[in-house]
């Protein structure tokens, strides 16, 4: 047998693992919803007057957002789960990437990264 087929299935396989756009579905029901209640509870309990500040190494500047919505897909990195949600500051839209850490059973936002700010992505998961 030709090693064509196989490579080519192989290439697709390993091609097409994003194809869930950023949404593990191996985390299902009552984690999602806690990695979810957990990213909403950060995101309202951080907020000052409407207000969520987050420091961005990038420009070395405080951004001052509004909270747009959370996504609902939800990815395992490493020791933890990432989702994004979206804030605006005027006509600048920013992604922000929540982690979320679980340690017996309790789901916690442990660090949150700008993702994109405008059009520029900000590949920090791969080191890019």
């Amino acid at each position: 047998m030709s090693p064509r087929p196989m490579i080519a299935g192989l290439m697709l396989l390993v091609f097409s693992a994003p194809a869930y756009g950023g949404d593990d579905p191996a985390i299902q029901g009552e984690a999602r919803k806690a990695i979810q209640s957990a990213m909403k509870t950060h995101v309202d309990q951080m907020q000052v007057e409407g207000v969520y500040y987050i420091y961005d190494p990038v420009t070395d500047s405080v951004l001052e957002l509004t909270f747009k919505e959370l996504h609902a897909g939800i990815m395992k990195k490493g020791a933890f789960f990432v989702s994004c949600a979206d804030f605006s500051s005027g006509d600048t839209l920013y992604d922000l990437d929540l982690l979320v850490a679980e340690k017996n059973g309790v789901f916690k936002v442990v660090d949150v990264i700008v993702h994109k700010a405008g059009d520029q992505k900000r590949d920090y998961l791969s080191g890019k």
